[in-house]
């Protein structure tokens, strides 16, 4: 039975020292281009250091660690190397084929039960499987990714410690008949 290991030793372990040990590996075969997805907690990090996430949770540890790893192992293409891109990516949501999604059951079960749309605060940003893919292509083509703010955050949107208001339960609209429904009729 293998010996049980802390999370930031797993962390440093399977996001740091294998995204170096990869890239150094696809630098060495001539990759021109990499991309790293990351995590947006990472990017919470720097824009509220305050918090200090990093030394609450060794997971954003890890994830800062494997950027710096990641950008240093690449180390540019302009000195020889590779260019690395690392997207700090929120939750992402999508589904696997012949797969349930972990969440189905316990959040959307529940959301669809409700009829409002909700937006609790200090809520979080998500995006598909698909919008992830068409950043790292991007990412890939362009060569140079400016880090920012994360994937679906917008200077308005509600960071930890501040809350909107302007959550409102959604209308739901009947359809109204047009002539092409009519017709099915």
């Amino acid at each position: 039975m293998p010996h049980p290991i802390a999370a930031g030793e797993y962390l440093q372990r399977q996001l740091v020292d294998q995204t170096g040990r990869v890239l150094a590996l696809a630098r060495r075969a001539g990759v021109q281009r990499a991309v790293v997805l990351g995590s947006y907690f990472a990017t919470w990090h720097r824009m509220r250091p305050d918090l200090d996430l990093a030394s609450k949770h060794s997971d954003v540890q890890a994830r800062l660690d494997q950027a710096e790893v990641a950008i240093d192992t690449g180390a540019g293409r302009v000195v020889g190397g590779m260019d690395v891109s690392v997207l700090e990516i929120p939750f992402v949501f999508g589904t696997v084929p012949g797969r349930v999604p972990m969440r189905k059951e316990w959040l959307f079960g529940r959301i669809a039960a409700v009829p409002m749309a909700m937006h609790p605060c200090q809520s979080s940003s998500a995006v598909t499987a698909l919008q992830v893919g068409q950043a790292a292509a991007g990412a890939l083509e362009a060569g140079i990714v400016r880090m920012g703010r994360p994937a679906g955050l917008s200077r308005a949107a509600p960071t930890p410690g501040r809350c909107s208001r302007s959550s409102r339960p959604a209308r739901r609209r009947t359809p109204r008949p047009t002539a092409a429904r009519s017709a099915l009729r």
